[in-house]
């Protein structure tokens, strides 16, 4: 866990890992040929964006995290599809991808401010709005990968980064379609798996492999848009179907993100007093909070008039109820705690505004007398 105060603590993806990997690698440490470096911040230049996106598009997710981390720097932002991409990986990804999805995610955070990031990161700040600008990409989705990655970014929009730290479990023969493009992911570049079948019909095995030809892409694709189409439909069921049944609400990787965001929200909170000394608190957690709106179901009357803290306070009562799941201390259950008592602290500190904030508190006990935050009333 990064100890708060200090961002430059956040660790980027060592150079023997990342160097000479990506395509367009070379001597300037594997930055494709662009122009000179700029002295204020800019989006990544389009020639850089189709160098970090061909990996993604052929499936190779280990050279688009190696080239994220070799092109970006203080003065350059990801595209939000970039950004999209690289938070899908990082809560997704099995080892040995997770530790460097996480590395260049983290990279990420060090190098650039809340504030420069803030509009290409998730928030519940527009619930009038179909698509919030946040969520709106460039360019339309290329690829089963991007469609699953536009799929996951759209559980954010109705409540923020939480819906992306749950873990979903499915029960049954229906498969998740994060599952499966973690499988397409395994497979390496321009592979597929040919579908299992039974002996003695001319059918390959389901461990065979077979090199997609460029005569087979268009009807790849068309095929692809019916996946998509029915993925959609099969996800809604199962979602309506599940409720919250199987659902944990903070998963493995969700805690180690959810520490960066604390971190990233720590330091946007001192960004924000350093501009304004009487509000010391982070409008970037504030738009995490979901806010009076007009719903988009026009049937529906919305009568919240104030912000909800409740999705805070369940990420801080799974993280307690977590370390109180046995009496065997360990290094994680230290990290969670380190977590909660960030999240705390800002839902504390945003209390102190003019007009409290808060609609909803959720109260909750847990019967363990070492997991006192040790939260002070004022700090």
């Amino acid at each position: 866990m990064v100890s708060s105060g200090n961002r430059n603590a956040f660790a980027g993806p060592s150079s023997s890992s990342s160097s000479g990997t990506g395509p367009g690698a070379s001597a300037n440490g594997g930055r494709p040929a662009g122009p000179v470096r700029p002295t204020k911040l800019q989006v990544i230049p389009s020639t850089w964006e189709g160098t970090i996106s061909a990996p993604i598009e052929e499936k190779d997710p280990a050279v688009f995290l190696h080239s994220m981390a070799q092109v970006l720097d203080e003065y350059h932002l990801p595209t939000k599809r970039h950004l999209h991409l690289l938070l899908f990986l990082t809560l997704t990804s099995d080892p040995p991808l997770a530790p460097l999805a996480i590395r260049t995610f983290s990279h990420l955070l060090s190098l650039l401010s809340p504030s420069a990031l803030a509009p290409l990161l998730p928030s519940v700040t527009s619930h009038s709005a179909e698509d919030p600008d946040w969520f709106t990409w460039d360019e339309p989705p290329k690829g089963s990968i991007d469609r699953s990655v536009r799929r996951f970014m759209r559980r954010a929009i109705d409540s923020g980064v939480w819906a992306l730290l749950a873990e979903y479990k499915v029960k049954g023969k229906e498969e998740d379609a994060l599952v499966k493009v973690e499988r397409e992911l395994k497979l390496g570049a321009g592979a597929v798996k040919l579908e299992s079948g039974k002996k003695g019909r001319g059918r390959p095995r389901a461990s065979k492999t077979a090199v997609v030809q460029p005569e087979e892409e268009e009807e790849e694709e068309e095929q692809e848009e019916v996946e998509e189409e029915e993925d959609e439909e099969r996800e809604g069921e199962r979602e309506e179907a599940m409720g919250r049944k199987g659902e944990k609400f903070i998963g493995g990787k969700g805690w180690e993100v959810l520490g960066l965001f604390v971190e990233m929200w720590r330091e946007d909170q001192r960004e924000h007093l350093a501009k304004h000394p009487n509000e010391s608190w982070s409008p970037l957690f504030l738009q995490q909070l979901p806010q009076p709106y007009v719903s988009r179901d026009r049937s529906v009357k919305t009568t919240l008039q104030m912000d909800d803290a409740s999705l805070a306070l369940k990420a801080i009562r799974a993280g307690l109820l977590f370390c109180a799941a046995d009496d065997v201390e360990s290094s994680e259950k230290r990290r969670v705690r380190e977590i909660c008592a960030g999240i705390l602290r800002l839902v504390r500190d945003l209390s102190f505004r003019r007009r409290w904030l808060f609609s909803l508190i959720i109260p909750f006990t847990v019967s363990s007398g070492h997991l006192s935050l040790e939260l002070p009333l004022h700090a």
